[in-house]
């Protein structure tokens, strides 16, 4: 799409041949953008109005950063001043609604032989796709899949972290250790089955319990480790004894059995 982009706007092909420019740049599925030496818009396919909602017709010759002055990111790859002769790349995301959809930006320099730059041409292209599997592959890496709360490495990354920031600033911090009593009892009496049962019900209550900057995570068989931002001790006391409070009156029933444990 770039190398396309450059050869019809470089050899000026586009009032030469227009049916290639319909066909073959038009109809790409990468957005095609355009800019002049000028800093106006020179042109854009048909890809890249759909993503970005505007309208080909009337905004042809007008400045790019009043055609997309929603898209900041575009306008800085369609800048044409000096320092600006090498191709760049990056990433924007783009949201409509409740959907979040996610492009590479390659921006390219239009230039004539004896280096006089024509304009640059920018090519968006939807990686989506990609970006999701990376953040399930991560989500994956920093979660406990019992219990769905982060894991031991990932706890003691968050924590490390955050202890070094209150020892920078000077705030207090709280970290809290949780076990569960009689645990290895559950698992011999009612199974394994229902010892997970009991480890997801009470994440679940944990979560419910804690404010929402706190981070619980699982560290080992049935223990918890809760990290307590911008918390002392006396505030981190309260917490906890509100978190004991929660699991001590949690119920938990068998799906083999009819009574509690």
């Amino acid at each position: 799409a770039v190398l396309l982009a450059i050869g019809l706007f470089r050899w000026r092909l586009f009032n030469i041949v227009p049916l290639a420019h319909d066909l073959v740049v038009s109809q790409l599925a990468d957005g095609v953008i355009i800019a002049d030496a000028g800093g106006r818009l020179a042109d854009l396919n048909v890809a890249a109005t759909a993503i970005l909602g505007i309208e080909r017709n009337g905004n042809i010759g007008r400045p790019v950063p009043e055609v997309l002055a929603g898209y900041q990111t575009l306008v800085a790859a369609l800048e044409n001043t000096e320092g600006t002769s090498e191709t760049s790349r990056g990433e924007m995301a783009l949201t409509r609604g409740n959907k979040t959809r996610y492009f590479s930006v390659t921006s390219s320099p239009v230039v004539k032989r004896h280096k006089e730059t024509l304009g640059r041409t920018v090519v968006l292209h939807d990686v989506t796709v990609r970006v999701r599997l990376m953040e399930q592959v991560r989500e994956l890496a920093e979660t406990d899949d019992l219990t769905g709360l982060v894991n031991r490495r990932h706890f003691f990354e968050l924590a490390e972290n955050e202890l070094e920031r209150a020892r920078r600033y000077g705030t207090p911090a709280c970290l809290a250790l949780l076990d569960l009593d009689h645990f290895k009892l559950v698992n011999d009496t009612f199974g394994h089955q229902t010892g997970d049962t009991v480890l997801r019900e009470v994440a679940a209550c944990c979560r419910f319990a804690l404010r929402r900057p706190d981070v619980v995570g699982r560290i080992g068989g049935e223990e918890f480790a809760v990290l307590l931002p911008e918390t002392d001790l006396d505030e981190a006391r309260l917490v906890c004894e509100r978190l004991c409070e929660s699991v001590a009156s949690l119920t938990v029933t068998p799906r083999i059995l009819d009574r509690p444990i």
